[in-house]
């Protein structure tokens, strides 16, 4: 009996792969039979293309197959702090805290 593997991120969704912070651009499912891809997986496996929001990364895209990806995860990527407001503008140049 295979593993059964958790459902791929969606195209719009943040995601962690390999330590850094990933928007989910595009997402295509394997057309081949399961008993085709050699591995334990019971459903097909997803080819993610990601674009990295990091602000070190911006522009860089990345190819994984999601359920072969170790640790990647949809729960721990997280956006850095945007403000709501003006007054949240001023106030993070002010203080610096924000």
């Amino acid at each position: 009996m295979g593993s059964v593997a958790l459902p791929p991120a969606e195209q719009g969704q943040l995601v962690s792969v390999r330590s850094r912070n990933w928007m989910v651009t595009d997402v295509s499912a394997s057309t081949l039979p399961p008993e085709r891809l050699q591995t334990a997986l019971e459903a097909p496996q997803h080819l993610l293309t990601l674009s990295s929001v990091e602000d070190d990364g911006l522009g860089e895209e990345l190819n994984v197959i999601w359920e072969l990806e170790p640790g990647a995860s949809t729960g721990r990527a997280r956006l850095p702090f945007l403000p709501n407001s003006r007054e949240d503008w001023q106030g993070r140049r002010r203080d610096g805290r924000h």
